[in-house]
């Protein structure tokens, strides 16, 4: 029997130190631009600042409610 070349691949791992991606939509983006480039602070924090006060102050109804 002949010898083989054996590849092993190995798992992928996730880089623990780069944040997660999130897609938006265009309108959206836009919006976050706008307010990135009146402010000077990036689209990251923008962002996150806005999902997290959108966190806080949102309410959720099932439909029963």
């Amino acid at each position: 029997m002949p010898d083989k070349l054996i590849f092993r691949v190995p798992r992928p791992v996730k880089p623990k130190d780069k944040p997660p991606v999130v897609r938006i939509t265009l309108e959206a983006y836009a919006a976050l631009e706008e307010i990135s480039a009146k402010t000077g602070l990036s689209n990251c924090f923008v962002a996150s600042q806005m999902i997290l006060y959108a966190a806080k102050n949102t309410e959720i109804k099932t439909e029963g409610d």
